[in-house]
Parts: C-alpha cells; sequence; structure tokens
C-alpha cells in the first residue's frame, strides 16, 4: 500500500474531518502539513525562503501607505486575483507566467496582486508580504509565544483527541507545542478570513489563485464561499492523485476549503485527481506554454545535451547526481547544464559546493524562461518537477530520478514516456539507448490543452455570467 493510500484509509477509519474548533474544520487547515511531514517525510521547502536578513524583514513597511490608500480607493471590478510570486524573463520581457497573461483577457475590468512590486495601478501589494498582515501576524506569533510559555492558552479538546488519534495509530510523536501551532493557524486563517471578506464583498464577482492547500488562501476561500463568490484555483505545479491535497475520499464538500474551481493544464491533470463533488476541475491549457511553441519553435533540438532540473528538496541528491554522471557522459561529448529552481538561486554556492568549480557543469541561475531549455535540449533529467511533464511537450526525452518524490511520475513511468533510474550508469545506458523510447507527442496535447488564454476567458464568462 502506497502512503497516500495508507494515509487516506488512516483518515476515513478515524473520521478525521468532523474534528472541529470553533467552528472551523481545522482537519483541512494541517492535512496537508501533517502528511507531508508525519507521512511523506520527503524533504519539501525553497531554501532561498529561509534567508533573511534585518533589512528585508521589514522593508514591507515602506508600501503600508499605498496599500491603504489602495484599499480605501478600491473600485468594482470583476475579477480578484491574488499571490502568484513568480516573474520570468520571456521573450525578451520580465513577466509572471501565472497572472499577466490576463492582460490579454477580454473581460471588462481585472484586478490583481503582487509581493513585491506594483506592475500596474491595479496592484495593492496584497500578497503573504502585505503590510498589515505581516504586522497582524507578527503579533499574534508573539501573543501565541507569550501564553505557551505561560501556560495561559486552553488548550482545545478536539485539537488534543485528533492529535491523539495520529499518536496512538501512526506511531507517530505530534509533540504538545504543535498543539499550540495548530490555535495559531486557525487563528491566522480566520484573521485572513475577516480580512478578504470585507476587501472583496460588493466588489468582485470572482477569486482567483493558486495552491488552495496555503492557509491564506484557504481563509480566502472561506471569506468567497461565504459571501457566495465563485473561487477558482489555476494549476501552477504538479497535481493529481499523488498529491495528497489533491486526493480525498469521499467527504463533504463543506468540510474542507477547497475552491470551487481547479483551472489545469490539461485532461491528463483533470482525469488524475479526486476532489470532493464541490470542486470542478476543468481543462484550459497553460498560456505559457502557447506563447513559448510560438516564438520557439524554430530552435533546433541538440541531442547531445542533457539538463538536470533541482529544487529545494531533492538538490543535495541531485547535485550529486550531476557531478558523477559528468565525469562519465563529458567523454562521449555531451554536455550538462544544471538548471536551479528559483528558490535555491541565491543559495546554491553554499548548498552545493561541489557545483561551483566543477568545469564539465554549467549552473543556470537566472530567471530565464525554462522553456527555452526544454526546447533546445533533447535529454532531461530530474525528480518531480513540472518542468518534466513540460519536456514531454517539446518533445524532450525525460528521465526520473529514483528517490522521494519520484511517484509523482508513476502514471507516465508506467506509461512509458518518463523513464525512471536508480544511478548514473542506468541513466548513460538510457541515454545511449534513446532510440528505443516513445514519441513524447503522443501525450502533449492531454498535458496541456491548446488556446490556453481562450480557454481560460470562456469558462470565467461563464462563471460569472458575463
Amino acid at each position: 500500500m502506497s502512503k497516500i493510500d495508507e494515509f487516506l484509509k488512516f483518515e476515513k477509519e478515524n473520521d478525521l474531518f468532523k474534528y472541529t474548533y470553533k467552528g472551523i474544520y481545522f482537519w483541512g487547515l494541517i492535512r496537508f502539513e501533517i502528511y507531508m511531514k508525519y507521512f511523506d517525510k520527503t524533504e519539501n521547502g525553497h531554501p532561498d525562503s529561509n534567508i533573511k536578513s534585518f533589512k528585508n524583514r521589514f522593508k514591507f513597511l515602506k508600501h503600508m501607505p499605498k496599500q491603504i490608500i489602495k484599499r480605501i480607493c478600491l473600485k468594482k471590478k470583476d475579477i480578484f486575483i491574488t499571490d502568484f510570486n513568480l516573474y520570468k524573463i520571456i521573450n525578451n520581457k520580465r513577466l509572471n507566467p501565472y497572472i499577466d497573461f490576463f492582460n490579454d483577457i477580454n473581460i471588462n475590468k481585472h484586478y490583481h496582486t503582487s509581493y513585491n512590486a506594483i506592475q500596474s495601478d491595479d496592484i495593492i501589494y496584497e500578497g503573504t508580504n502585505d503590510s498589515l498582515f505581516r504586522i497582524s501576524e507578527f503579533i499574534l506569533r508573539k501573543k501565541f509565544k507569550i501564553l505557551k510559555k505561560f501556560k495561559i492558552l486552553k488548550k482545545s479538546e478536539a485539537i488534543t483527541q485528533c492529535m491523539d488519534v495520529l499518536r496512538k495509530n501512526m506511531d507517530v510523536i505530534i509533540d504538545e507545542d504543535y498543539e499550540y501551532e495548530i490555535h495559531y493557524i486557525m487563528q491566522i486563517f480566520l484573521s485572513r478570513k475577516n480580512f478578504y471578506k470585507k476587501l472583496i464583498k460588493n466588489k468582485f464577482k470572482c477569486v482567483i489563485f493558486e495552491d488552495h492547500y496555503n492557509v491564506n488562501h484557504m481563509g480566502l476561500v472561506l471569506a468567497a464561499r461565504e459571501l457566495d463568490i465563485p473561487s477558482v484555483e489555476l494549476q501552477h505545479g504538479v497535481i493529481g492523485r499523488y498529491h495528497i491535497a489533491y486526493h480525498f475520499n469521499e467527504i463533504s464538500f463543506e468540510n474542507t476549503y477547497l475552491p470551487d474551481y481547479i483551472f489545469t493544464f490539461g485532461d491528463y491533470w483533470t482525469n488524475t485527481m479526486n476532489v470532493p463533488k464541490g470542486t470542478v476541475p476543468i481543462s484550459v491549457g497553460f498560456p505559457q506554454m502557447d506563447l513559448s511553441k510560438i516564438y520557439l519553435k524554430n530552435i533546433i533540438q541538440d541531442d547531445k545535451r542533457i539538463v538536470f532540473y533541482s529544487s529545494g528538496g531533492i538538490g543535495r541528491e541531485l547535485s550529486q547526481l550531476a557531478i558523477e554522471f559528468a565525469k562519465i557522459s563529458n567523454k562521449f561529448g555531451f554536455t550538462i547544464k544544471y538548471k536551479l529552481h528559483p528558490s535555491e538561486c541565491k543559495s546554491w554556492k553554499i548548498l552545493y559546493p561541489k557545483l561551483v568549480d566543477n568545469n564539465k557543469i554549467e549552473v543556470v541561475d537566472e530567471p530565464i524562461n525554462v522553456h527555452e531549455l526544454l526546447a533546445s535540449a533533447k535529454f532531461h533529467v530530474g525528480v518531480d518537477s513540472t518542468v518534466l511533464f513540460e519536456a514531454l511537450a517539446f518533445n524532450g526525452v525525460v528521465f526520473a530520478y529514483d528517490i522521494p518524490g519520484a511517484h509523482y511520475m508513476k502514471d507516465l513511468i508506467d506509461m512509458g514516456y518518463i523513464h525512471l533510474f536508480s544511478d548514473k550508469n542506468e541513466l548513460f545506458n538510457l541515454i545511449k539507448n534513446n532510440n528505443k523510447i516513445i514519441d513524447a507527442k503522443l501525450i502533449s496535447e492531454n498535458l496541456f490543452k491548446q488556446n490556453a488564454i481562450k480557454n481560460i476567458e470562456s469558462e470565467i464568462r461563464k462563471i460569472i455570467k458575463l
């Protein structure tokens, strides 16, 4: 039995979604974190997010006056889009591949938010770097530390019961501090819900965001639900039956904080998730893919280039593999690039010191359009990155390193489109015999539906009844 199946069985047998505290179904708030920490146990995170200077901790304060003014002057618009902190150089322009395409959608007005920089008059800095939220969270965190230290905070009986079920039946160590942490998470959730409710009430017809399993976005979902405003999640990474946030038993939609709709890249993703009936997956496509297919169509694929795709959770193992593999492959004329995840770019020389002076590997640490790498290289190596799926759309040959995380690729591995390997020698032999590999064009349309912008506009119009 897989870890996810084991978790789902345990979750169902113990009816964990029944637990509430002050009307909050708190299992839905902590479910993803519990699974990753105690069941999956895969290292997960973004290294650079932990690099904080005193200056960076407080630079958000300078934005506060503009944020307050913009909230006071906020006017009615059709859609509210929030929290996509990712920018790339695409066709020589600095763009956010997940939200900038909304500028091409023919809906009268739209409103979106940003973490770090004003891009238009519509932005009011509503991301998690938002000044007012940062201050309120700081106060809440200090309050909970004091209450916990002096044992003033009265713990919830429901939370203790729920954690005891985990301790008893799954043989996991959950200390008392985590029970206090759940109280804090619920306070953040309610704080976000109340703020968003005031912000969007009578102003928007639809809210749009990424990753619903973020507690901030769950607050937005509940605020929208209480105001009868539809909510939409845009896919931004790997989702489906191997991602616990998109795999549920048959439970009541009301016991979760999932959106009304999930816009996916294509039918493959739509058909592999198992969400409550109240959430409707819709295949729309990926706008950046459509754009890249047009302006990269004349790039010639280099059949001697191999690209490794890193990320915080698997970077140490993958970088070591790349170093060892380069000792073999360079003798046969292959060139190797090591593409860092954006979260690794500032700290990679500390995280992966052996890559620094390695003249056999070119490290890519700039915010480039990764599709340029996908289009120009024939071979692509990683573990669980969405980029590996995107490589198939450019007819690349894809290999998944068999370490924790590779299970996300299981369906395509079973179908023969992605090739699992366990060490440098097996990878090299697979590359030498690549003539036996299935043509990726057969799966490309299923992964990434075409005409994404047109599809997204059409679906949004149906949702908000324009």
